[in-house]
């Protein structure tokens, strides 16, 4: 390299880094008029749901009475298909919960959620194909059910029991140490 394209090389200076700080009275300061923000955003809300309220009222004059009673039905119909759908799901969710038990599945709600709702039906209020859904989800994930339990064994029941020939040894141990001998 040629010494004069040297000397026009130049290594970047470092940049001088240093934290942003404000005075506290500068923060106080920011902070009201975030919160002012904050209150006047809440208010502009409260407007502009009065505004497409009113803004109905006014669609609805135009609109005949039959128009007006159809689309009330409607939105009831909807009401409803909502209301019965969450009916469904709460009857499903409690009889899954209540069946999972019985079969001893851990944890319900994971069963609910995992259950493949395909082989399940819900009719006039009766779940059916429940049993075998929730059979078929423990095939698939064993570790849902419970294991059995062995049950702790009791205390002092380790080792052999002593039969008639073993407590003659033990008596005979026992008389042989008072005696200062040793077995």
């Amino acid at each position: 390299m040629p010494e004069d394209a040297s000397a026009t090389v130049q290594e970047p200076k470092a940049e001088e880094t240093s934290p942003d700080t404000f005075d506290r009275a500068t923060v106080e300061g920011l902070r009201r008029e975030a919160a002012s923000y904050r209150v006047k955003l809440r208010d502009t809300e409260k407007s502009v749901e009065a505004l497409n309220s009113k803004l109905q009222e006014y669609e609805d004059k135009d609109k005949s009475e039959v128009e007006r009673l159809t689309a009330k039905a409607t939105q009831l119909e909807m009401d409803l298909s909502e209301k019965e759908r969450m009916i469904v799901e709460t009857t499903m969710k409690s009889a899954i919960s209540n069946e999972a038990v019985k079969m001893g599945i851990i944890d319900p709600d994971v069963a609910f959620a995992l259950i493949d709702t395909s082989l399940i039906e819900y009719d006039d209020g009766k779940v059916k194909g429940l049993k075998k859904a929730l059979e078929s989800l423990i095939k698939e994930k064993p570790y849902l059910i419970e294991k059995e339990a062995t049950p702790p064994p009791s205390p002092g029941a380790g080792g052999q029991p002593l039969s008639g020939a073993g407590i003659k040894n033990l008596d005979s141990m026992i008389m042989n140490m008072l005696k200062g001998g040793k077995k």
